[in-house]
Order: C-alpha cells, then sequence, then structure tokens
C-alpha cells in the first residue's frame, strides 16, 4: 500500500465519521464512494489470483442480503402506509 492510498484511506475514514457524527449526507456519501473506490483498487491484485467460485459465491451473498433488506424495508413501508392510513 502506498502513502497516497494510506492518506486518501484516512480522508475518508474522516469524512465518513464526521459526516455520521454531525448527520451530513454529502461528507458521509463522498467518504464511502471513495473508500469502497479505494479498496477495490488495493484489492484487485488480489481478485486476479482469487478462485473464481469464491467471488461467485460472495458477490450471491451480497446480492441475497440486499434482497432480503430490500423486501424488509419494503413491507415496513406498507405497514407505515397502513397505519398513516388508519390514522385518516
Amino acid at each position: 500500500m502506498s502513502l497516497r492510498a494510506a492518506l486518501l484511506g484516512v480522508a475518508c475514514l474522516g469524512l465518513v465519521l464526521v459526516g455520521a457524527r454531525l448527520r451530513w449526507g454529502s461528507p458521509l456519501v463522498v467518504g464511502s464512494v471513495a473508500g469502497g473506490l479505494l479498496v477495490l483498487r488495493e484489492l484487485a491484485p488480489y481478485a486476479v489470483a482469487t478462485p473464481q467460485w469464491i467471488l461467485i459465491g460472495a458477490a450471491g451473498t451480497l446480492l441475497t442480503v440486499i434482497g432480503v433488506t430490500w423486501e424488509r424495508r419494503l413491507r415496513d413501508l406498507q405497514l407505515g402506509l397502513t397505519y398513516l392510513g388508519r390514522l385518516r
């Protein structure tokens, strides 16, 4: 890892922490995206050496978790709308 990547990582972490603490949207998003891209860039050489089935399994697991979270949030939204409708 280069000094430049380490400094960028520290800056991203700082943006994420400050953004979360002060409830700012933009610094949190920018820090998260820049940090994620930095991680992807630094892990690229290792990803090439990783067996293909591990990458496919990790992508499948990530997509399953995202799908479950999406469905849960959609259900919560529908319950909230039902509750709001009963208040009227």
